[in-house]
């Protein structure tokens, strides 16, 4: 089976650098613990806020929220979170799939536990405080 894994966390006042480090921190971790074929979904490589190659809103809005739909796994970075608009979006539309859709996306949150808003935290099977525990538990009970 094939697995799809979407990256939500706050880009706004990051670099490209910035927004993606942590991505590519964590899916190389996962994907040295698992023989799954896994295709991730970093936003920042497509839409990001140092080139800005988008004509609307909209369409990165609509891009990036069919990314989340089609995806099976969905780690949400809390650093940032509360002022990340398109993230709280993308969570709001993970939560409608996931109690009106026709499928399940798992949502595992990173960062500490207590920092993140109740509703996220209920949002997320599980949240864990570094990449590496994630990772384990990613590649352990959903990667299989």
């Amino acid at each position: 089976m094939n697995y799809k894994i979407y990256t939500c966390g706050a880009m706004r006042g990051r670099s490209l650098k910035q927004s993606m480090e942590w991505r590519e921190s964590i899916a190389g971790k996962i994907t040295e613990l698992s023989e799954r074929n896994i295709r991730y979904i970093h936003p920042p490589l497509y839409y990001n806020y140092d080139f800005e190659n988008h004509k609307s809103e909209r369409e990165v809005m609509e891009w990036e929220l069919s990314q989340v739909a089609s995806s099976d796994i969905v780690i949400v970075n809390n650093d940032g979170l509360d002022t990340s608009v398109g993230s709280l979006v993308e969570m709001g539309a993970i939560q409608a799939i996931n109690m009106f859709g026709q499928k399940h996306i798992f949502v595992v949150g990173l960062g500490k536990e207590d920092e993140f808003h109740p509703w996220i935290k209920e949002m997320c099977l599980r949240i864990e405080e570094n990449e590496s525990d994630l990772a384990e538990f990613i590649a352990q009970y959903l990667l299989i």
